[in-house]
């Protein structure tokens, strides 16, 4: 117990200190790339301050795997360079009992890791590029009262396209609302005027097309009310497959498919989200036999070829978003197929040194 405390603690406060150390470098990069924006916009420290706390999130998102690796490295690595586990062997201790609890940690990181990637880094994302629309491109994100050509995909399926929107007065012109049914379109209304009164829309001088096998009715109705969404629906802005939180992405996909259309794109997101957080457990098969031998092989060799391993990992992740994304492979395939490649490849690496 004492031993596996001992563990735990270096570990942390490895990856603790591997973590502020790859954020700080990861923004400082960021921020002299664009530097010359920034002063030509002449945005203040604190604007640039609250920008980056909105983008620590994708970047945690980003380096969390590696950073549990290097936390991996350099804990174990300093048992191996301070003949620490040199002495555990002696004892008839295996160097796997020492690896056990940061196994354990991994599998905790998983359901962790998912939750963050699920809840905290979308909402972050979303603020982040209003900041950037707002500070760097001049376009206010405040409170609209025209919206003109909207498009939109209610709770029902139902495509909704709005050619004027008047906010304040509830007010909106040239609606068309399509039906659709496994993909197939069942109904077509076009209105020249809806207005909110209560719960529903009022829509004036409406043509409505409803279509059955190969057969289509068509009829004029001079109003009809219509459970359409309410104004807010309307008002709010829309969000990137990147910005939604887990719920919100996944209705957003199963309505875009009751149309008929395709959300490759959306559901590898999804995916991703899930297999993304496998990828700390996965890496500790790579990172515990080179930590155990680093005095070895020496300390510069595990380093290097940590971040080598971490690095061809996204390498091969984007790579198959990539093949996905274009059709070739299906949108699970190419979110888990690195992940099974990697865990296969890590499992035959640790039979094979026996730690």
């Amino acid at each position: 117990m004492i031993l596996r405390r001992y563990v735990l603690r270096e570990f942390f406060i490895a990856s603790l200190y591997s973590g502020f150390a790859f954020v700080f470098i990861y923004h400082i990069t960021h921020l002299f790339e664009r530097i010359g924006k920034y002063i030509d916009r002449k945005i203040p420290i604190h604007k640039l301050l609250v920008f980056y706390l909105y983008f620590t999130p994708q970047v945690l998102s980003l380096i969390l795997p590696l950073i549990f690796m290097l936390g991996l490295f350099f804990s174990l690595g300093k048992l191996s360079r301070n003949n620490e586990i040199l002495a555990v062997r002696s004892l008839g201790i295996s160097p796997a009992v020492l690896v056990k609890p940061i196994v354990f940690i991994g599998v905790i990181t998983i359901f962790l890791f998912a939750c963050f990637n699920q809840f905290l880094v979308p909402p972050s994302n979303f603020k982040m590029r209003k900041w950037e629309q707002e500070n760097l491109y001049g376009v206010k994100r405040g409170k609209k009262r025209y919206f003109h050509h909207l498009e939109v995909l209610d709770e029902k399926g139902r495509m909704i396209t709005v050619g004027f929107y008047d906010a304040k007065k509830r007010v909106m012109r040239d609606v068309e609302v399509t039906r659709y049914k496994e993909g197939r379109i069942t109904e077509n209304l076009y209105a020249k005027r809806g207005v909110y009164k209560g719960n529903l829309w009022k829509l004036t001088n409406v043509w409505r097309r409803k279509f059955h096998k190969e057969q289509e009715k068509l009829e004029h109705l001079d109003s009809l009310y219509l459970d359409l969404p309410p104004p807010l629906y309307f008002e709010r802005e829309k969000r990137k497959p990147d910005e939604m939180a887990f719920f919100e992405l996944y209705s957003h996909i199963k309505r875009v498919e009751s149309t008929g259309g395709v959300a490759t794109g959306e559901k590898i997101e999804l995916y991703m989200r899930f297999s993304y957080a496998f990828i700390p457990l996965i890496l500790i098969f790579y990172g515990a036999p080179l930590a155990v031998s680093v005095k070895k092989r020496g300390f510069g060799f595990g380093f290097g070829w940590t971040l080598f391993i971490s690095f061809i990992y996204w390498g091969t992740l984007e790579t198959f978003r990539a093949m996905g994304v274009k059709g070739s492979l299906p949108p699970a395939l190419s979110a888990w197929i690195p992940n099974i490649m990697f865990f296969l490849v890590g499992l035959f690496i640790n039979l094979w040194r026996r730690i």
